[in-house]
């Protein structure tokens, strides 16, 4: 799967992707859309200095993410997958964000007509426009304002807000480039003399770096860097040694499956109402949906199948190589009927609880692993996880806690994914799925099977 917000800085989003403090910016650059913390999503207008529009409107919400849902909703949710504003528009069709230069950020089905608007409209203008950076790179002469640049796997952002500049590392968290907490009309600028600096307008608040040819974002760090690529300046997250890791500019680059993408695609497919996922090892997609009670599965979208019969829970099953992911759009679903025949590995999650999550693994209709939120101390099975290589590729400080519980909890979707070896995304997710639906009833809570099978 493509990395999911690698061109941000770009004008538009696509379904499954997102802004998690980045920017979307307008083809001439007058217009930004930003996801930052703690105000939610605002539209910008660069060139008057002032918000157009924001989401939710005028209550600070903490750290957040702006996502296209593959339902064809936009979505904002707050650091807990909790639901604070909602477009409204699943099943619409929307195929496409795109933040225009009259003002408006538009949804747009795939013959361009419009089916959402932030309703925002300026005045065309011939005064110059600041220059802004997209993708990972800073250029003399351009400058970020409520802009953002972002590492080509995804995983670093450079942003900036009202606040100062920030670096944001997935695997460690922020850090503060510069502060401007006190100073209204900021930007980041890499001036045509190479210097690096925080502007107000014509006045310097603070010289960063420099001189320099470009600043780039790349995994773990920020860089300026001279003509030849040799780097001037470098800032890596003071979090990375007080995490005891490997310092932030060693970072390897993120590939495979990662949890933010994931919550993103499976949320928004069952509307945060929770789902159960599971990853099936070596049987076929019509084997699985047999065992799972489905009666002659047919091909459909999975919105198509969401409104089949509101009354049952919309099944679906996906291939990837010999395995098959299993979708239910409810939370407990029963593995053993589907882990008759060998392994599966199922995460559920019901929004309704305080505790949401519960994680296993299934072997011949028996659970040997069953880690939950709300019994940690109960949980059981670990040593029959191989999830050495798994946990390595995880980009999170949860991987270096003892345990796995805590990777299960928090980063459920990623460790099931990466045990099985699939990566999902939207092109898989959003395609015709094999499917159908099943009595509601079979989602009712069940008591465990437990067993002792070993590894």
């Amino acid at each position: 799967m493509r990395p999911l917000h690698s061109n941000h800085g770009g004008s538009g989003l696509e379904p499954g992707e997102y802004l998690f403090c980045q920017s979307l910016t307008s083809e001439s650059g007058r217009f930004v859309l930003q996801n930052s913390f703690p105000d939610g999503t605002t539209l910008y207008d660069n060139l008057h200095d002032e918000s157009i529009w924001s989401a939710p409107a005028g209550i600070p919400c903490g750290t957040s993410t702006f996502a296209f849902g593959l339902d064809g909703a936009l979505t904002i949710w707050d650091h807990d997958r909790v639901p604070l504003w909602h477009s409204g528009t699943q099943g619409s069709g929307a195929e496409r964000l795109c933040v225009l230069d009259n003002g408006s950020a538009v949804l747009m089905d795939a013959e361009g007509t419009a089916v959402w608007s932030t309703g925002s409209v300026a005045s065309p203008t011939r005064a110059p426009i600041a220059r802004p950076g997209r993708g990972a790179r800073l250029q003399p002469g351009e400058s970020l304002r409520h802009q953002s640049l972002t590492s080509e796997d995804g995983s670093t952002v450079l942003f900036h807000t009202e606040h100062g500049v920030h670096l944001y590392i997935r695997s460690l968290g922020f850090d503060v480039v510069a502060s401007s907490v006190q100073e209204q009309g900021t930007s980041l600028v890499l001036d045509d003399d190479g210097m690096l600096r925080l502007r107000c307008g014509g006045r310097v608040l603070e010289e960063i770096a420099g001189p320099g040819a470009e600043l780039v974002v790349r995994s773990g760090a920020v860089e300026l860097q001279d003509e030849c690529g040799a780097v001037v300046w470098s800032r890596a997250s003071h979090l990375a040694h007080a995490a005891n890791r490997r310092p932030a500019s060693r970072l390897r680059p993120e590939s495979g499956p990662r949890q933010q993408d994931l919550q993103i695609c499976f949320d928004s497919l069952t509307g945060g109402q929770g789902y159960s996922v599971a990853v099936v090892l070596d049987r076929p997609p019509i084997e699985v949906l047999s065992q799972a009670g489905v009666p002659n599965p047919q091909r459909s979208t999975w919105q198509q199948l969401l409104t089949k019969d509101p009354a049952r829970i919309p099944v679906a099953a996906v291939p990837f190589a010999q395995h098959t992911l299993l979708l239910v759009g409810a939370p407990r679903f029963p593995e053993a009927a589907i882990s008759a025949g060998g392994t599966v590995f199922q995460e559920s999650r019901d929004p309704g609880l305080l505790q949401p999550i519960e994680w296993t693994m299934h072997r011949y209709g028996k659970a040997v692993v069953r880690m939950t939120e709300a019994e940690p101390e109960e949980s059981f099975g670990l040593e029959h996880l191989s999830a050495s290589s798994a946990v390595a590729h995880m980009q999170s400080p949860l991987a270096f806690r003892p345990g796995l519980r805590w990777l299960a909890q928090f980063q459920g979707l990623e460790l099931l994914c990466r045990l099985a070896g699939i990566d999902p995304g939207p092109a898989e997710l959003r395609q015709p799925l094999l499917g159908g639906t099943v009595p509601a009833e079979l989602c009712r809570p069940q008591p465990p099977a437990f067993s002792s099978v070993s590894g």
